[in-house]
């Protein structure tokens, strides 16, 4: 344990700091820069040692990643709202689409499925670009937007077609088929 952190955890964290320097392309302060190095390049054994000789990087490595995670916070909460909001659009096109199948008015469908192809590509510009704020929900979003997208194919099939995907009765057919009003 050094400072009460695991020395893995210490040096999982190290890497992530490195390739996160690495991917943003700051100008960092070369000693913070060796010292990260230097602890990721030790012997296990050694890395106590080597923290402790260098107290003042580690601050130093501490502030500095503090001010950056002040920094990325914020634009990752407003990559993960905005991502929520083209999630809501895709939603709304796919109620549209849905509702438009039932109305059998596919003229309108074909109106639709441009847009929503739109909200895709925009929801993954943004994620091309500064996913790697968050992995783990960007991997989620890049699910639903497949799903999405696959559904566009869908709806644009259907369009050509003129039919429901379950043949020529729509859901309001079956239920008046039902005696339902």
């Amino acid at each position: 344990m050094i400072f009460g952190i695991k020395e893995t955890d210490l040096i999982n964290v190290l890497k992530a700091f490195r390739d996160t320097l690495i991917r943003l392309q700051l100008g960092i302060h070369p000693e913070i820069v060796n010292f990260v190095e230097r602890v990721l390049t030790s012997p296990p054994e050694q890395i106590p040692n080597v923290v402790r000789e260098e107290k003042e990087k580690v601050e130093r490595t501490k502030t500095f990643v503090e001010v950056l995670n002040a920094g990325i916070n914020p634009v990752a909460a407003a990559y993960s709202f905005v991502l929520f909001f083209l999630e809501e659009g895709a939603q709304a096109v796919m109620f549209a689409i849905i509702g438009l199948q039932q109305a059998k008015r596919f003229d309108l469908i074909r109106r639709f499925v441009p847009k929503g192809r739109e909200v895709s590509r925009r929801a993954r510009e943004l994620m091309d670009q500064i996913g790697w704020l968050n992995p783990i929900m960007t991997d989620a979003y890049r699910g639903f937007f497949d799903a999405f997208d696959a559904f566009l194919e869908a709806a644009e099939q259907i369009a050509i077609t003129g039919k429901p995907v379950w043949g020529e009765q729509t859901l309001w057919d079956l239920r008046k088929a039902e005696g339902e009003e």
